[in-house]
């Protein structure tokens, strides 16, 4: 019968192996469970796809203008793609088109222009914002190796979550066998991902 655990992860040595099949319950009531240094040596390793090592993510813009400029364009872009759409006359495009009725159309007042000059302006205030409110100095990029303490200081809360999820004696037991993961994901994934759909 399959073991319904993950299987060992290969960045570990035999003997934290077996350290960790030999967790007892006293083992979970008193241990801190540290990450090992094999396991730190791991994270130090691996990074996911997004993220760039690189001091900057284009060469020819900071990573401070880059973030000002970025969905502004991105915003035009769609909006041109958009009008193109609206404008043309294209017969497959017909059947998707939202036709108003006249009461509708008599009632929307605003014109392009204003409609125009109204994006300008948010736009503007955003940069200047942004400008005053965020670090041109902020650290970006750099090696994996520099994100290694910031994990490192997570990993009791992981340990801590986990503990309450499944129990101390489990907690202890995959803790052993898969923290580098677990942590590898909580850091790299679910705060990134908590943090876009806040923001949204």
């Amino acid at each position: 019968m399959a073991s319904p655990f993950p299987a060992l992860h290969p960045a570990l040595p035999p003997h934290e192996h077996t350290t960790a099949l030999m967790a007892t319950p006293e083992m979970a009531q008193n241990a801190t469970f540290p990450l090992t240094e094999s396991q730190k040596s791991y994270l130090s390793s691996v990074h996911p796809w997004y993220y760039k090592p690189d001091p900057q993510l284009w060469s020819a813009m900071s990573d401070f203008w880059l973030s000002f400029l970025a969905h502004i364009i991105a915003y035009w872009l769609f909006c041109l793609f958009f009008e193109i759409l609206d404008r043309a006359d294209w017969e497959w495009l017909k059947r998707y088109r939202i036709h108003e009725s006249s009461e509708v159309t008599s009632r929307n007042r605003v014109t392009k222009k204003q409609v125009l000059a109204a994006v300008v302006f948010q736009q503007v205030m955003q940069i200047t914002l942004g400008y005053y409110w965020m670090d041109a100095n902020a650290e970006t990029g750099g090696p994996v190796s520099t994100h290694v303490p910031r994990m490192e200081a997570l990993a009791p809360t992981v340990l801590c979550s986990l503990e309450t999820l499944v129990g101390r004696q489990l907690a202890a037991y995959l803790w052993f066998h898969k923290a580098q993961d677990l942590v590898y994901y909580v850091y790299w994934w679910a705060i990134p991902l908590a943090q876009f759909f806040a923001a949204l």
